[in-house]
């Protein structure tokens, strides 16, 4: 994340330079008064995501661990290629039915 610090008067002097700027993912202003944060200001797309991921993590209180898990399993190679899972199974070369490609709609 950037952190962009912004005294309250310079916000009121560039309101819309940095609501435009606060659009960038990952872009955060933390706006302060008498030089302590005191509001911060992302993009709605931002706020949203923020949600959807704290949601995620609150109905399983096991999800961190398996991500934790996850991630020590890819550093230690316990991992399988999608090729050795396709031979395995007999899963065919060809592009899944739910793809992009294959759902635009043809013109």
């Amino acid at each position: 994340m950037n952190n962009i610090y912004l005294p309250i008067t310079e916000m009121r002097k560039k309101l819309f330079e940095v609501t435009e700027q606060a659009k960038i993912p990952g872009r955060i202003f933390r706006i302060t008064q008498n030089g302590i944060p005191s509001v911060a200001l992302i993009s709605s797309e931002e706020l949203d995501s923020l949600y959807e991921t704290l949601e995620i993590l609150s109905e399983d209180p096991n999800i961190l661990k398996e991500i934790k898990s996850s991630k020590k399993e890819f550093r230690d190679k316990k991992v399988v290629s999608w090729n050795e899972v396709k031979n395995k199974y007999g899963i065919s070369n060809s592009t899944p039915k739910n793809s992009r490609k294959n759902s635009r709609k043809s013109s």
